[in-house]
């Protein structure tokens, strides 16, 4: 009987530690999965608060066709009599809502210089002569603005404070950089106003009118420098200098995501940010 009960008391030593040991584990893992649901909530929050930069419906570089219906409507802000763009953009625009673009600065608005030669192309080309009363002149300076207002009856002066745009900005200089994401900015004001776009660089002639050959149902179409024959490749590199934008959810909020993220790619133009953006998670070919 001794020898039974010394067993036990040995076994009874021998267990107290594993069950230690498992009641250290148990409480171990309750502390962790405590921590793991505190930093859930944590990041949940922080995600919802970012979730603005990153809509949910920017998926598409070019968008599926879809019908009318089902396009997302985009309500223009109410009239604002002080509203110089607004009321400049309602003279311009086609009945489809859709106006032609240019910024240009001093540089290249002085006489007989690209601006001079951008117009008379609009003049002699094939069905283009009247898309000058659709056509934006933006004046990134006053002299420009007074220039244009001498050659053209849509102008509109874009006032950057604290820039001066008025002399040559040199390539991939801060200035440069500054008057082209200056630009994009504007761009994504007129889409956030219901306005479709078309948007050409001034050095770009126009002999041949392109209404007739624009995708209706694609968001963005967009001028490549290096094009492989796949439309709806992303690996063509992308240019900015001509494209058609349409004005909707989800290129508004695209516009948007691509303005901000000039804070992510510090000394790159929004054309090469536009490059690296289309390759990135989230984005389709159609």
């Amino acid at each position: 009987m001794a020898k039974n009960k010394r067993g036990e008391i040995f076994r009874k030593q021998v267990m107290m530690p594993c069950n230690n040991v498992v009641r250290d584990v148990f409480l171990l893992l309750l502390a962790m999965t405590g921590i793991g649901l505190a930093l859930s909530g944590i990041l949940n929050k922080a995600t919802s608060s970012l979730n603005p930069l990153f809509p949910e419906r920017v998926k598409h570089f070019v968008s599926p066709p879809q019908s009318d219906s089902k396009l997302p409507v985009v309500t223009a802000p109410s009239a604002d009599p002080n509203d110089e763009l607004g009321k400049i953009l309602a003279k311009t625009a086609n009945s489809n809502k859709t106006v032609i673009l240019t910024a240009l600065n001093w540089a290249w608005a002085e006489p007989n210089t690209m601006i001079d030669l951008f117009l008379e192309s609009f003049r002699i080309g094939e069905g283009t002569e009247e898309l000058l009363q659709n056509l934006l002149i933006v004046a990134l300076d006053a002299k420009t603005y007074n220039r244009c207002l001498e050659i053209h009856h849509h102008c509109y002066s874009l006032k950057t404070r604290g820039v001066d745009y008025s002399g040559e900005k040199f390539y991939m200089s801060d200035d440069y950089l500054k008057m082209m994401w200056t630009r994009l900015g504007f761009l994504g004001d007129v889409l956030r106003r219901g306005y479709n776009i078309i948007f050409s660089d001034t050095d770009i002639m126009w002999l041949r009118n392109p209404m007739g050959r624009l995708e209706p149902d694609a968001d963005i179409q967009i001028t490549s420098d290096k094009y492989n024959g796949d439309p709806f490749d992303m690996k063509n590199e992308a240019n900015t200098g001509y494209m058609y934008v349409c004005s909707n959810e989800r290129t508004i909020g695209f516009y948007r995501y691509w303005y901000l993220s000039r804070r992510l790619f510090p000394g790159k133009k929004e054309q090469d940010v536009l490059n690296i953006l289309k390759l990135s998670q989230g984005f389709s070919r159609r």
